[in-house]
């Protein structure tokens, strides 16, 4: 499982999840009754002490992965730096977020490329 967090795409595949990992701070019921608009102002709060949070701690940035996939089942987060910090969430084709994956082998994912890829797409009336 794939999930994009800024411009970084975050392999879950190989990761325990959280409700099952005795280091995991936080216990599987204790997941589940954490209202997802908390896990996301958690995040935000990350965000807010480091920009680059997913790059600099990925320990942690894969953990807050899991546990948005958890509650809403969404596979992408964008931060939004605009008066505050907002977060912007969907769910991504994995197809298209394994493209990015290869493309990040090769290249920098720069905020530009993932917005044309992902976000303006997900804006777009169907």
């Amino acid at each position: 499982m794939l999930f994009l967090m800024n411009t970084v795409v975050i392999d879950l595949s190989d990761d325990t999840d959280p409700r099952r990992d005795p280091a995991f701070p936080m216990s599987a019921a204790h997941i589940q009754a954490l209202p997802f608009n908390s896990i996301l102002e958690l995040l935000t709060a990350e965000y807010v002490r480091d920009t680059d949070f997913e790059k600099g701690n990925m320990a942690r940035a894969r953990r807050f992965a899991w546990m948005l996939f958890i509650k809403a089942e969404i596979n992408a987060v964008k931060m939004i730096y605009d008066n505050g910090v907002f977060a912007q969430y969907g769910r991504v084709p994995e197809l298209a977020l394994g493209v990015l994956m290869d493309m990040a082998q090769t290249q920098p994912l720069t905020s530009q490329i993932i917005d044309d890829a992902v976000w303006q797409k997900l804006q777009k009336p169907k």
